[in-house]
């Protein structure tokens, strides 16, 4: 009976990961889950505790795409999994389970948590002397440098991923880190960084780098992050006709794949791009209904610069005061996480609110917080 119950786990893991394989990453977590069933069954089978931890190690990507990279129930499945892994001897497996937290924590915003479990995962690809898992750390440390403004730490961290990258050899990656491909992932934080240093041919060019790449894998969930954050260079490039066709593009990805963080995102950029064409109460609905839906599958990474998109919105729908209470909430966002990428503009467009509001002193002196 025991055999049985093992071979029948194994087929069911072997068809999540085909599953995920091709995208279906909602099948993909029926398969996974209807294995761990079978091991909470027979769990006084002596191999059960190493069947339970690749059940969850093949659960955890599949349920970053369908249900939000920061969900509480990826939480669940990445907690367990390193619980089980911890007390084991596969170091390996270990790394893949730190590297799913990794990337929970760092799309909760939970940036004083994520940087430096980032750096243990490199630490701990070094002791293994992998290059594809040293690859993978520094895929997990270009955003987390991104995120907290350091835009040359990005750029160094994705130079040395992209060293270490072989589209052969870590073709099967994305199936155990965070759902994606990390070369176009890098190209478009490389995009990010580029534009913010005032490079900004180079950031274009970059941006075009990714979204080809990933649309040359043919693999949805790394198309759908690619341009999710890509598409901000058309934000930062103050160019709403080429963001919304983009914007639009990627909502319907998302909704197709049932990739409800991109099509979050997705929403906010099309609200941006509608207000900034004059359509003012309807890009705020649009904005307002994607940040309700990233927060209600954790994601708050990225929050500060979505309240400062509704907030520019609310300006120039002629409400300075709701926008200066847009813009405070997105600057206490900025403390609670460690985000400093967008502060200075942040700060900026507090000072166009109050100028607006007349209170001249109070302006001068938030522009010059965001040039200190």
């Amino acid at each position: 009976q025991g055999r049985q119950t093992e071979r029948a786990i194994h087929h069911l893991r072997q068809a999540g990961e085909k599953a995920k394989a091709r995208s279906a990453m909602r099948e993909a977590m029926y398969h996974f889950r209807r294995g761990l069933e079978l091991v909470a069954a027979d769990a006084g089978s002596g191999t059960a505790p190493r069947l339970e931890l690749d059940l969850l190690i093949g659960l955890g990507p599949a349920q970053q795409a369908v249900e939000g990279l920061g969900s509480t129930g990826v939480e669940t499945t990445y907690l367990r999994a390193r619980e089980l892994a911890a007390a084991g001897p596969d170091r390996r497996a270990l790394f893949t389970v730190l590297w799913g937290l990794w990337l929970l924590y760092n799309q909760r915003g939970a940036l004083r948590t994520s940087y430096p479990l980032a750096h243990e995962l490199l630490d701990l690809s070094r002791e293994l002397d992998d290059p594809g898992l040293v690859m993978q750390a520094y895929h997990a440390l270009w955003p987390v440098a991104f995120f907290h403004g350091d835009f040359a730490a990005t750029l160094d961290f994705v130079a040395q991923g992209e060293a270490l990258y072989d589209a052969e050899k870590h073709r099967s990656h994305r199936l155990l880190f965070g759902g994606h491909d990390p070369l176009p992932c890098g190209f478009t934080f490389r995009a990010l960084a580029l534009w913010l240093q005032g490079s900004e041919a180079q950031a274009v060019a970059s941006r075009a780098s990714g979204i080809e790449m990933a649309e040359g894998r043919g693999h949805p969930f790394s198309q759908g992050l690619t341009s999710a954050m890509s598409n901000w260079i058309w934000i930062f490039r103050r160019d709403p006709a080429a963001l919304r066709p983009d914007a639009e593009r990627l909502v319907a990805l998302a909704r197709a794949q049932g990739f409800r963080q991109w099509q979050a995102y997705g929403e906010i950029q099309q609200g941006w791009a509608l207000a900034m064409q004059g359509e003012c109460q309807a890009g705020l609905a649009l904005i307002d209904a994607g940040i309700a839906a990233n927060r209600r599958i954790g994601g708050h990474v990225a929050e500060p610069f979505h309240l400062g998109l509704r907030a520019e919105a609310q300006l120039l729908a002629g409400d300075p005061a709701a926008a200066l209470e847009s813009l405070s909430a997105a600057l206490a966002q900025v403390e609670t996480n460690d985000e400093h990428w967008w502060e200075p503009e942040l700060l900026r467009l507090a000072g166009d609110c109050r100028l607006v509001l007349g209170q001249e002193a109070e302006a001068d002196k938030t522009y010059a917080e965001a040039s200190a």
